[in-house]
């Protein structure tokens, strides 16, 4: 599918999100084919990395940048059920001290000329606790060295149902200047 979207004139293309112990830990021959092989005509193609744990990501990334991706994704924007009781994706959010252990210790491993880039809801709730977390979690991500954060206009309670709140990411955009933002929702 990236090789089709990239000869339709797709710019940059992601692989799908992969959970960090399996980075680590994948016997499989045809799992190594399908997620360790990056074809020619793939580049640029990022990996989108998920989990719970800080001190997995690094193994996990590395591994990764070895497979031939130009950029690590680190996903804290998955709302759904697995993920969440896995303490992966959004489930993040709710804690912006171990969210941004992750984007330091993925971006220490990552070679600097590679981008590592972080997905991100715009909170687990509507409630300002959530907004503080998101906007600490954000500021701490650019200040670790991430070269853009993607936002979904909805909250992770909201999963994919209702409208994505246009203006917040209008508020995130001001707040963020000149470091880049890519809004996603609707």
């Amino acid at each position: 599918m990236r090789v089709l979207a990239r000869r339709h004139g797709a710019a940059y293309t992601v692989h799908e999100v992969l959970i960090d112990r399996f980075v680590r830990e994948v016997r499989s021959a045809s799992a190594r084919a399908r997620h360790f092989v990056v074809g020619d005509e793939e580049h640029p193609v990022g990996a989108q990395l998920m989990g719970s744990e800080p001190a997995e990501f690094p193994a996990a990334a590395e591994r990764l940048v070895e497979a031939g991706y130009d950029a690590i994704d680190i996903n804290f924007g998955c709302p759904v059920r697995s993920a969440m009781g896995g303490c992966r994706g959004g489930y993040h959010l709710g804690q912006p001290d171990v969210a941004l252990d992750i984007v330091r210790t993925v971006r220490r491993t990552v070679p600097e000329h590679l981008p590592v880039t972080v997905k991100m809801r715009r909170g687990i709730d509507n409630t300002e606790a959530s907004r503080t977390s998101f906007f600490r979690i954000l500021d701490g991500a650019f200040d670790a060295g991430v070269a853009a954060v993607t936002v979904h206009g909805r909250t992770v309670e909201q999963k994919y149902v209702g409208p994505s709140s246009w203006p917040f990411l209008r508020d995130v955009k001001a707040h963020a200047g000149d470091r880049t933002i890519l809004g996603s929702g609707d």
